[in-house]
């Protein structure tokens, strides 16, 4: 008889239902074996405070609502005791759309594998080893989660729509914010991939128009991809000119120095800091890689010449509802199989089944998610395809 029992040590205690859960939540939330490698989607969407309820067939609809406004004009100039104009109001915008279902790949488990653990826990005493390559294989599940939210966050923001056409599930139409369609607008005078286009200028111009025709007086930041930063901003030559007047302008040669070869981060944002009415130009860095049955791709939910106008702060929430698993398991669940759920990000469930398989048992881990990010401010929202030049 081995000197060392298995079935004590922590790792076994992972997918025992009696008393698994604290120990799960607790490598999940305090071992530091778990990290957070996909963290854009944080930057950009709260988690929803309140579960949207889930209906009798498993489905769960959000509503997204706020009021379209537009500027006052000036008072009527009226006769003495001349009537008033009814004033036109505008009224509530919404836009409704259900929670997808996620799931994750499986760490699966099989006896041998199991018994071969056993072995180990019996010659050495110590599961030490076993849980961190569990948790390295759980990361995994964890990225997966993140990078789907970053693709949907990325897709949302700069199109005003989700369409999941990636993985190896459902593919199809999810969401479609209710952004106004004035708030779609063109690049402006050129394209600003154009040598010659005053990106600045045009920026201003679009930013004023959109304060002036909806009276919105908070503040608000541009959006752009790496890419369009990179490629674009960096290569034209009104962008450069502000970053060398600048330049110039701290120098005290009275002879103007030779154009900056590079164009540092630090220098860029000085420049848009510079231009009046333009609000501070954030980059998104995302990058996320689809699993297809053809092979792997690395992938953007940005979409590729479009910059986004909107207001400072998140763009939205995250909404989610329960996971459906995890509640029937508890009332209805097979007695041969034991689960344990364990919570990540107050949304999504990292899970461990033990299951009959054959005449043996298996294992599994895999992590469950109900949610989509969800546009707030959808009525200030402005996407501006940068490809396209005003007719």
């Amino acid at each position: 008889m081995s000197r060392f029992d298995f079935d004590s040590s922590r790792y076994a205690a992972l997918f025992k239902s009696n008393d698994g859960r604290q120990l799960l939540q607790s490598v999940i939330d305090r071992s530091g074996l778990i990290d957070i490698n996909y963290n854009w989607w944080r930057s950009q969407f709260g988690v929803n405070p309140t579960e949207t309820p889930t209906a009798a067939d498993g489905t769960a609809t959000f509503k997204v609502t706020a009021r379209k406004e537009s500027s006052a004009p000036l008072m009527d100039w009226r006769a003495p005791m001349g009537n008033a104009h009814p004033y036109n109001k505008e009224g509530i915008s919404f836009y409704t759309a259900s929670i997808p279902d996620f799931i994750s790949d499986a760490i699966a488990e099989t006896a041998m594998e199991r018994q071969y653990k056993e072995d180990k826990f019996a010659e050495f005493g110590n599961d030490a080893e076993i849980v961190r390559a569990w948790a390295k294989d759980v990361q995994r599940l964890i990225d997966q989660k993140d990078q789907t939210l970053n693709y949907m966050g990325a897709q949302l923001i700069s199109t005003g729509k989700i369409i999941y056409n990636v993985g190896r599930g459902i593919t199809g139409a999810q969401q479609k914010a209710e952004i106004p369609e004035e708030n779609f607008v063109k690049a402006g005078e050129k394209a600003w991939k154009a040598a010659d286009c005053k990106i600045f200028t045009q920026m201003v111009k679009i930013e004023e128009a959109f304060r002036d025709r909806t009276g919105y007086t908070g503040a608000m930041k541009w959006q752009i991809s790496k890419k369009m930063y990179k490629e674009v901003f960096l290569q034209n030559a009104e962008v450069k000119s502000w970053v060398n007047w600048l330049r110039n302008l701290n120098t005290n040669s009275p002879i103007e120095m030779p154009d900056v070869p590079v164009i540092l981060d630090d220098m860029f944002n000085a420049a848009v800091r510079a231009v009046d009415g333009l609000s501070p130009i954030e980059i998104v860095v995302e990058k996320e890689k689809n699993e297809t049955w053809k092979g792997d791709e690395m992938i953007h939910g940005w979409s590729d010449d479009v910059a986004v106008l909107r207001p400072a702060g998140e763009a939205g929430l995250i909404m989610h509802t329960s996971i459906l698993d995890e509640k029937l398991s508890n009332k209805f669940g097979n007695n041969i199989i034991e689960s344990v759920f364990a919570s990540v990000d107050g949304f999504s469930r990292l899970a461990n089944f033990t299951m009959a398989d054959g005449q043996f048992k298996s294992w599994q881990t895999v992590l469950m998610m109900s949610a989509t990010p969800a546009l707030t401010e959808f009525v200030n929202h402005v996407i501006v395809d940068t490809a396209t030049a005003n007719a």
